[in-house]
C-alpha cells in the first residue's frame, strides 16, 4: 500500500507540474520538471569519495540571521556534513516573526505555502497563520533538525572582510570575536529596519509613540485616543484588532490599499486531521495553492491586462459594498492599478471603518503638537501614535558591513540600487551569498519558495567549490549585467514599476525588490551552478 501511495504521489505531482507549466506554454519546462521531480522522488544519489567527504567536513560557513533563511541554510548544510554557525542579533530565533508582535500580526500568504516543503505543517489553524503560530513552527523545525545548538544569540555581525591571500572571510561579531570561514550566507532579510517618517515638531509630542515593528507591550490602549499612520500590510491587521479597545481611532491614509477577502477564517479540526493522516493530500493542497497563486501572477501582474482590469472592477465594487459612508467609498478605492502595491487580504479591515469611533483621515499631516496631529484642515487630539509605515528596504538590504578583497564595501559598490546575480551573488565578493537578496521578494506568493530555490543554488555552489578543491568562486560581472538587464526588462511589463509610490522601487523609480517573473522561471535558473559563469580560484 505504501508503494502504491508513493507511485500515486509521483504521478500526481508530475501531473500538477504539467498543469502549472502549461500556463506558460513551455514544453521544455514540462519535460525537465517531470524528469527532475522523478529523480528526486527516487532519491537519486551518487557515491561520494572519502576525500570529498573530508573536504566537506573541513569547510566552515557563517550564517547571518536565524529566521526562515538562516534556518533553511543550516538544515541544508547539516545534511551535507558541512560545519556552520549562525549569528543572530536577537535573543531568540524567528527573525521577522520574533520582532513583529503587534495586535493581529499574521502572514498575508497562505500558510500551507508559507512553510518549508521538507517540513509541512498539517496543523495550521487558519489559512493566514498568526505570528505566534509561525514562530512556534520555526521552533519546531529547529528542534526536529537539532540546529539550535549551532545558534549564537545576542550576537550581531559587525564586519565581514574577504582576505584574498587565504581566500577566506574574516567575520567580526559584536562580542569582538573573529571567525575565519570559507563562505558567508546572509539571511538577514529585507524587512527589519523600520521606516519612520520625519514629522515636523515630532519631538514636542508628549504622548506614547512607536513603530509597529517595535510594539510597546506595556502601552495600554484601553479607552485612549489613538492614531495609526499608514494603511499598508501592518495597518490592515492592526486597525481591526485595536478598534474596539480604544476610545477613538484615527487612521491617516496617504493612498488606499487593495484589500481582498482572506477566504476561510479557520481550518476545521477535521481538515487538520486529514492533512495529518494523509500527507499526500496535504502535498496536493500545497501544490494547488502554488498553482492558484501562479495563475494570479499571470492574471494580475501584467500591465494593461484585460483580466487584471476586470478583477480591479470587481474588487472596487467589493470595497464599496463593505463601506456604509459614501465619502469613504470614494476615499478607500485605490486609483492605481492592482499589483502596483502589495495586495492586503483581510476580512474585517474595511468594515472597521463603519464603527463610530474609527475615522479615516486623508488630509496631509503638517506637524505634531504636544497632544496631537495637525493637518492643513484640522487638529486631532491623541494619546498614542502608532507608525504603521513599513520598512526601509534599502537600509535593510545594506545593513551589513561587507568588505571585498579590494577594500571596497558592498554598499559602495551598490549605490542606490542593490543588485545581485539571481539575488544571490555579487561580482567582486567571492564566496558571499544572499538569501532573499535584491529582486527576489514576491508580491503574490511565498518567499519560502524563493529561499529554498536560492539555498539549493548556494549549496550546489559550495559543494562544487569544495568537492573540486577550489577555494573561491565569484560571479562574473558580465553574467550579472546580463541578469540585471533581464530583470529591468521584465519589470517594465509589471504594474509595480508604475509610479504609485510603493516600497518596491528606489528613489530613481527602479525595481530592486521584487522578482518580476513567475516562480518556475526562478526555480529553473537556480537549479544548478554553471562554473563557466564564475571566476574560480
Amino acid at each position: 500500500m505504501e508503494i502504491f501511495f508513493e507511485r500515486f504521489e509521483s504521478i500526481f505531482v508530475s501531473c500538477l507540474l504539467i498543469a502549472s507549466m502549461l500556463i506558460y506554454g513551455s514544453l521544455w519546462y514540462i519535460l525537465v520538471g517531470i524528469t527532475i521531480y522523478l529523480f528526486v522522488n527516487l532519491h537519486l544519489k551518487t557515491s561520494i569519495s572519502q576525500e570529498v567527504l573530508q573536504r566537506r567536513s573541513s569547510t566552515f560557513v557563517v550564517i547571518i540571521g536565524a529566521g526562515f533563511s538562516g534556518i533553511c541554510a543550516a538544515i541544508k548544510l547539516k545534511k551535507e556534513n558541512i560545519k556552520f554557525i549562525i549569528f543572530e542579533a536577537a535573543p531568540d530565533l524567528g527573525g521577522t516573526w520574533l520582532h513583529n508582535v503587534y495586535p493581529g500580526c499574521a502572514c498575508d500568504i497562505e500558510a500551507h505555502l508559507y512553510c518549508f516543503s521538507f517540513y509541512p505543517n498539517p496543523s495550521w489553524k487558519t489559512p493566514y497563520a498568526s505570528q505566534s503560530e509561525i514562530l512556534q513552527y520555526l521552533k519546531n523545525v529547529c528542534n526536529f533538525y537539532d540546529i539550535r545548538q549551532h545558534m549564537r544569540f545576542n550576537t550581531a555581525v559587525q564586519k565581514c572582510y574577504f582576505d584574498s591571500k587565504t581566500q577566506q572571510w574574516k567575520v567580526t561579531t559584536s562580542g569582538n570575536e573573529e571567525f575565519l570561514c570559507n563562505f558567508v550566507i546572509s539571511g538577514a532579510g529585507v524587512l527589519h529596519m523600520p521606516k519612520i517618517p520625519v514629522l515636523k515638531d515630532c519631538v514636542f509630542f508628549k504622548g506614547e509613540s512607536f513603530h509597529s515593528a517595535k510594539w510597546n507591550k506595556e502601552c495600554n490602549l484601553e479607552g485612549k485616543l489613538v492614531a495609526v499612520i499608514g494603511t499598508g500590510a501592518s495597518a490592515v491587521q492592526i486597525v481591526p484588532s485595536i478598534a474596539d479597545r480604544v476610545k477613538n481611532l484615527y487612521v491617516f491614509q496617504r493612498t488606499p490599499t487593495w484589500s481582498s477577502f482572506n477566504q476561510t477564517p479557520f481550518y476545521p479540526r477535521g481538515t487538520q486531521t486529514v492533512f495529518k493522516m494523509f500527507p499526500t493530500i496535504l502535498k496536493l493542497f500545497r501544490w494547488l495553492t502554488f498553482v492558484k497563486l501562479e495563475i494570479s501572477f499571470y492574471v494580475i501582474f501584467r500591465s494593461k491586462s484585460y483580466l487584471a482590469k476586470l478583477i480591479q472592477q470587481v474588487m472596487s465594487k467589493a470595497i464599496q459594498d463593505q463601506l456604509q459612508n459614501e465619502s469613504l467609498k470614494k476615499k478607500m478605492v485605490p486609483s492605481y492599478d492592482i499589483g502596483c502595491k502589495r495586495i492586503t487580504p483581510s476580512n474585517n479591515f474595511l468594515q472597521t471603518f463603519n464603527k463610530k469611533n474609527v475615522h479615516l483621515v486623508t488630509e496631509p499631516i503638517i506637524s505634531l503638537t504636544e497632544d496631537g496631529i495637525k493637518t492643513d484642515e484640522n487638529e486631532y487630539k491623541i494619546d498614542i501614535l502608532i507608525y504603521a509605515t513599513g520598512f526601509d528596504v534599502v537600509a535593510s538590504i545594506k545593513s551589513l558591513n561587507i568588505i571585498g578583497p579590494d577594500g571596497v564595501t558592498l554598499n559602495e559598490r551598490w549605490g542606490n540600487k542593490p543588485n545581485a546575480y539571481l539575488g544571490i551573488m555579487c561580482p567582486g565578493f567571492p564566496n558571499l551569498f544572499y538569501l532573499l537578496g535584491p529582486n527576489t521578494v514576491l508580491g503574490h506568493s511565498s518567499v519560502v519558495w524563493m529561499i529554498e530555490c536560492q539555498m539549493n543554488f548556494v549549496l550546489d555552489a559550495i559543494l562544487k567549490c569544495t568537492d573540486n578543491g577550489l577555494k573561491s568562486l565569484e560571479v562574473l560581472s558580465k553574467v550579472n549585467d546580463e541578469f540585471q538587464c533581464y530583470v529591468t526588462s521584465e519589470s517594465k511589463k509589471r504594474p509595480f514599476s508604475s509610479s504609485c509610490g510603493s516600497w518596491y522601487l528606489n528613489k530613481d523609480g527602479e525595481n530592486f525588490t521584487l522578482w518580476p517573473s513567475h516562480l518556475l522561471n526562478y526555480w529553473w535558473r537556480t537549479l544548478s551552478v554553471d562554473l563557466k559563469e564564475f571566476k574560480v580560484q
